[in-house]
């Protein structure tokens, strides 16, 4: 318990025995002679503690234990019965229980395929976007372009895609 509850407990007893009227620290009075009693001492174990709550709890519980001796039988039935009962409410939440983790199952396999799915798009949109930042590398068409003794450009004879014939030009 918490140190809150405690306290709780403590202020409750000592108010419940401030109205029930008895005091804890209550000492009999001491006997010269052990072997007699003194009127003041039997009246003392006779009172004992019975302020006005603590007698109206004892006759309660002293009813409640006659009523039990009286009925043992048929609080055993009834008991019987009730524990048939909870059992059965258990029964029916495991049921379900059961249901519902079926139906999880199944939303959770869903769960997974559209994740699945969903990551697959989130890579190819990853490679798209690497392969828009790579460079494109291709053949473009050349022309060739040789040099004569007069730094003058010789433009190439053959139209691009073809082979050029040996020996001429170049």
């Amino acid at each position: 318990m918490t140190r809150r509850a405690w306290l709780m407990l403590a202020w409750g007893i000592l108010i419940l025995t401030i109205v029930d009227g008895t005091n804890v620290f209550n000492i009999p009075p001491y006997s010269v002679n052990e072997n007699s009693q003194s009127s003041s001492e039997a009246n003392y174990e006779q009172e004992g503690f019975d302020g006005p709550v603590l007698s109206i709890l004892i006759k309660l519980f002293d009813s409640i234990e006659g009523y039990v001796d009286r009925h043992e039988t048929l609080l055993i039935v009834l008991s019987t019965i009730a524990i048939a009962g909870f059992t059965a409410t258990l029964w029916r939440a495991t049921t379900g229980l059961q249901d519902l983790a079926a139906k999880q199952a199944k939303d959770m396999e869903e769960s997974l395929r559209v994740a699945k799915k969903s990551a697959n798009a989130a890579m190819l949109q990853a490679k798209a976007a690497v392969a828009a930042e790579l460079p494109i590398i291709g053949w473009m068409d050349q022309k060739l372009v040789g040099y004569n003794e007069f730094d003058q450009p010789i433009v190439d004879p053959a139209p691009p895609g073809t082979k050029a014939k040996r020996g001429s030009g170049l």
